[in-house]
């Protein structure tokens, strides 16, 4: 094997596995919401002791809300703020955790590519990766009105709702919140997450 295309070969092997190093940089910051589901579903820490998740994981619970990090300790979780038009809830927990990278989802095209992280069917930190399909408003059920939202191909199922969207460098776009036309994903627009809390007391 020549030296040029050894060369060319560890190139492309370091780019295939950069959604790998992304991914477990990310993993810190991701925990799992034990609030109405039985199974749960997934959370962003947005702040050192504040996890950010969808307002339908939270809602009605029954029990008090918990969340699981990636250390395997349970903490309990005390609901701070929630939108139901926006699908979004904020949880103070006791302790620091590891927040996130935030990313700009203002500068999201489509085609780019983005990859989700959460916990679907109980299964812990589940990746799965697509591409931006389209960018604007889509109906929430139980909103009222549209609300601006990311949508991609990325496979969601039961327990991915409040995981992360991330795009390629690893930062946080969009918060998962639903699947529509059976496949697919709708997402919060980080930009939109930042202008609520910026304006929740």
């Amino acid at each position: 094997m020549s030296v040029v295309l050894e060369a060319a070969l560890d190139v492309v092997a370091g780019w295939a596995s950069l959604p790998a190093g992304l991914v477990e940089r990310a993993h810190p910051s991701i925990v799992r919401v034990h609030g109405r589901g039985p199974a749960g579903a997934s959370g962003v820490v947005w702040r050192p002791n504040a996890v950010l998740t969808n307002h339908h994981v939270v809602a009605g619970a029954d029990r008090a809300l918990r969340v699981l990090a990636v250390d395997g300790r349970v903490r309990p979780a005390r609901l701070l703020a929630a939108s139901e038009r926006l699908d979004l809830a904020l949880l103070e927990v006791a302790d620091d955790l590891v927040p996130a990278p935030l990313g700009d989802s203002t500068r999201l095209r489509v085609g780019q590519l983005v990859f989700a992280i959460g916990h679907p069917w109980g299964q812990p930190w589940v990746v799965t990766a697509g591409i931006v399909s389209g960018l604007g408003p889509v109906h929430l059920p139980g909103g009222a009105g549209e609300v601006a939202c990311i949508r991609s191909d990325v496979r969601l199922a039961p327990g991915s709702s409040g995981g992360p969207l991330l795009d390629a460098r690893g930062k946080v776009v969009g918060l998962n919140a639903m699947v529509i036309g059976g496949d697919l994903a709708v997402a919060i627009p980080s930009a939109v997450a930042r202008s609520w809390l910026e304006s929740t007391p």
